[in-house]
């Protein structure tokens, strides 16, 4: 008797079964509100052990800061119970803080992928590189471009009086969307457009930024022994300088957000969005900073940020919303201001203002919106296409 043929199908391969996002509390971690003793080691504990999609809760309650919260991983988000029921409350000094801000998102410049083979012309999706040995790049890469500053590039921005080496004033950063590699030459196609024309032998790093990284819902503010807000409210100076440190700091990131985030009486800084691309903020408040004076203190601060927006803020008692050193594409929609929108120097270019009340106080030294003359000394000029719906912008009448 001939017996059935029997068909055996291959053994079942299952993928892995993906991590469900948790919910980390960081009272887990040692985290006490409201005891007067440093939370910041505890919170940083709950954000080293979350992963890409996890949320990392701060309860309702004052939670005090002796060195900064940094937050590294992509894909985390770090929550408060709401903005008038969770508060960081910073007692750090600047010498403490370091190069950082109270709450810091923070990743990395990266390695040196290589050189502009050519040169790259503003609105293009695509450039040639010339990579340094053992070096690669993928699609959905974030590249930085930089070019160093010559004499003849300052003079075409028309700056008659800032002429130095250092910062690099050309400047941006974009997403690979495709990469053709054939070992000598790289073609790099770009999710957005250039926003600036690149020299050929332009630097390219291959960032390791942090991406997708979110704040949302609570506080942040800096304790100073003795000091009252009252006593600095319109003093365009540093009365405070040991404590002249960020509250909220994103620098090196890709596709974040801060959502319902409020500041009060920042250090120095309200607000710093430095080499960061595509980050969305909505529903700030920001209100106070103890230092606002010279070297430039006390901002909503733009520096090498690109393409990033600001929706229903409310923002008064600092300095300026600054856009400077070559950010671009950003935009504020839908928002008070009650200080000046500055467009403070060194190539920034297609910078937005929308749909904004700018009502500074008369206590308020600039007009509502300043534009960088071009024999200022602290920066060259800005560049094209910065504008404010609604507002002339005028050269301020001091140095700032």
């Amino acid at each position: 008797m001939m017996l059935p043929l029997l068909a055996f199908a291959p053994p079942a391969v299952h993928a892995p079964v993906p991590r469900p996002p948790q919910v980390l509390d960081v009272t887990a971690y040692g985290a006490v509100a409201d005891d007067n003793r440093d939370d910041a080691a505890a919170i940083n504990a709950a954000l080293r052990a979350a992963r890409p999609g996890d949320v990392v809760i701060v309860p309702a309650g004052t939670f005090h800061l002796d060195r900064p919260v940094v937050l590294e991983t992509d894909g985390v988000t770090l929550r408060g119970a709401g903005q008038s029921q969770t508060r960081l409350v910073s007692r750090m000094t600047t010498r403490q803080a370091g190069d950082d801000g109270a709450v810091t998102v923070r990743g990395e410049k990266g390695q040196r992928f290589g050189t502009t083979a050519r040169q790259a012309r503003q609105g293009t999706l695509a450039t040639i590189v010339t990579p340094r040995r053992g070096q690669a790049v993928r699609p959905g890469d974030v590249l930085w471009f930089g070019a160093a500053n010559d004499d003849g590039f300052l003079r075409r921005l028309g700056s008659e009086r800032w002429s130095r080496e250092y910062p690099w004033v050309r400047q941006t950063m974009n997403v690979t969307a495709l990469v053709r590699d054939s070992g000598a030459l790289v073609v790099v196609g770009f999710r957005h457009r250039l926003d600036l024309d690149l020299p050929s032998g332009s630097d390219v790093f291959a960032a390791r930024p942090v991406r997708g990284a979110s704040l949302e819902r609570f506080t942040v503010s800096q304790a100073v022994p003795g000091g009252q807000p009252t006593a600095v409210a319109g003093v365009y100076e540093n009365v405070f300088p040991d404590y002249n440190l960020p509250a909220v700091q994103w620098m090196w990131t890709e596709g974040g957000t801060m959502r319902d985030v409020s500041v009060e009486m920042a250090g120095g800084h309200a607000v710093v969005i430095e080499n960061t691309l595509g980050l969305n903020m909505d529903g700030l408040d920001v209100n106070g900073a103890w230092n606002k004076g010279a070297g430039g203190t006390g901002y909503v601060r733009f520096a090498r940020a690109y393409r990033c927006t600001l929706t229903r803020a409310t923002v008064r008692n600092i300095r300026h919303v600054a856009f400077q050193w070559s950010a671009a594409y950003n935009t504020i929609s839908n928002s008070r201001l009650f200080v000046d929108v500055n467009f403070h120097g060194g190539f920034s270019r297609y910078n937005v203002v929308t749909g904004t009340s700018i009502t500074p106080p008369s206590s308020h030294r600039w007009a509502p919106v300043i534009k960088t003359p071009d024999d200022a000394r602290w920066a060259p000029a800005d560049g094209p296409g910065n504008r404010v719906d609604g507002y002339t912008a005028v050269f301020p009448g001091q140095d700032d």
